[in-house]
C-alpha cells in the first residue's frame, strides 16, 4: 500500500515537472504572445470566448471643398458612385465623408458633383490620396453657361451699331453707344464669334478655351472697308447729265461725271458708313444725297433739277 502511494506520488510530481519545462506557454520561454482568452462566469457556468482573427480597420475620411471661379459652392450634391454615400456642400462649400468599408472592399472612389446651374464634376479619389487614413479633395465646377462681353473700336474710338453673332447661331447682338457688347451662351467647346458692319471689314475670333471660368472678355478693333461708289448723274427730262461735279462732302473726295453721265469713286476710306454727296451743274440746282437714301449701296444714282422750266416740258 505504502509502495502503490509512493509510485503515484511521484508521477504527479513528474507530470508536473513535465508541464512546467516541456509545454510552457509562456512567451519568454515560446517567443510567441498568445491570443487572449476572454473567460466569463454565468452563474455555474464558464463561457471561454476565442480572439478574433479578423483584424479591425480605422474608417477612412474623404474631406473634400467644391469651388467655382476659386469661390465655394453652396449646396452642391456630392456622391461617391456605386454607393449609397451622398452629402450636400455646406456653406464653405465642403463636404466629408466617412468611409466604413475596408480598403480591400474599396480601395478608390468617384465623387460625382452636382448643382443647378453648373456643368456635373467628377473627382477620383486614389488609394495614394489617403494619408492616415484621411484624404482632402478639391473639386473644380464651372457654370453652365458663359458670359462673353467686350468693347469694339475703330480707329476714331467706340464703334456703336456693331453686329457680333456666334458663327452657325441665331445668337447675337449689337454694341451700344459705348462700342459694348454682351451675350451669355451655353458653356461651348469652341465658337467662332463673328463682328460685322457696314462699310467695315468683317473679323472673326476663334474661340476655343472654355474649360474653366464664366467671364470671357475680347475687345476687337474694326478697320474700315476700302469702298467703291459709282453711279449716274441724270435730269429726269433731259436724261444724262455730263460734266457735273459730284464729291463727298467733309472729304477731299471729288470726281466729275463723264459724257455717259457716269461718275465713279474708288478705294475710299471714309471715317463713317454715313456720308453724303454732293452734285453740282451749272444751270440746275445743288443736290445732296445721303448715303441712306439709297437701297442698293452698289449704285448712287444722282437727280439734278433744272433751275428753269424747259417749254415743251410746260406744255406737256
Amino acid at each position: 500500500m505504502k509502495r502503490t502511494l509512493f509510485l503515484i506520488t511521484a508521477l504527479i510530481f513528474m507530470i508536473g515537472l513535465f508541464g512546467c519545462n516541456g509545454l510552457s506557454t509562456d512567451p519568454a520561454t515560446t517567443g510567441t504572445t498568445p491570443p487572449s482568452t476572454n473567460i466569463t462566469t454565468v452563474g455555474p457556468t464558464t463561457v471561454v470566448t476565442e480572439p478574433s482573427t479578423t483584424p479591425v480597420a480605422s474608417n477612412r475620411i474623404i474631406n473634400g471643398t467644391v469651388l467655382a471661379d476659386d469661390d465655394p459652392v453652396v449646396g452642391a450634391n456630392v456622391r461617391i458612385r456605386n454607393t449609397s454615400y451622398e452629402v450636400q456642400t455646406d456653406s464653405e462649400g465642403n463636404f466629408s465623408f466617412e468611409i466604413t468599408e475596408s480598403q480591400e472592399q474599396m480601395p478608390e472612389f468617384r465623387l460625382i458633383v452636382t448643382k443647378e446651374g453648373f456643368v456635373q464634376a467628377t473627382k477620383d479619389v486614389l488609394e495614394t490620396d489617403f494619408v492616415s487614413n484621411v484624404a482632402t479633395v478639391s473639386v473644380m465646377m464651372n457654370s453652365a453657361t458663359v458670359t462673353l462681353f467686350g468693347i469694339v473700336s475703330d480707329q476714331d474710338g467706340a464703334l456703336s451699331g456693331v453686329t457680333v453673332r456666334v458663327s452657325g447661331t441665331d445668337t447675337s447682338t449689337v454694341t451700344d453707344a459705348t462700342g459694348a457688347y454682351s451675350l451669355t451662351i451655353d458653356r461651348p467647346l469652341g465658337i467662332t464669334l463673328v463682328f460685322e458692319k457696314d462699310f467695315f471689314e468683317s473679323r472673326s475670333l476663334v474661340l476655343s478655351d472654355f474649360t474653366s471660368g464664366s467671364q470671357f472678355e475680347n475687345d476687337v478693333t474694326l478697320e474700315h472697308l476700302a469702298l467703291s461708289i459709282s453711279g449716274t448723274v441724270f435730269n429726269f427730262a433731259s436724261g444724262i447729265i455730263s460734266g457735273a461735279v459730284v464729291a463727298i462732302s467733309g472729304t477731299e473726295y471729288e470726281t466729275t461725271s463723264g459724257t455717259d453721265g457716269s461718275y465713279s469713286f474708288t478705294d475710299l476710306h471714309l471715317p463713317s458708313d454715313e456720308f453724303v454727296l454732293t452734285v453740282t451743274h451749272s444751270g440746275y440746282l445743288d443736290a445732296e444725297y445721303s448715303s441712306s437714301d439709297f437701297d442698293d449701296e452698289d449704285a448712287f444714282d444722282l437727280e439734278l433739277i433744272a433751275d428753269y422750266i424747259p417749254l415743251g416740258v410746260l406744255d406737256a
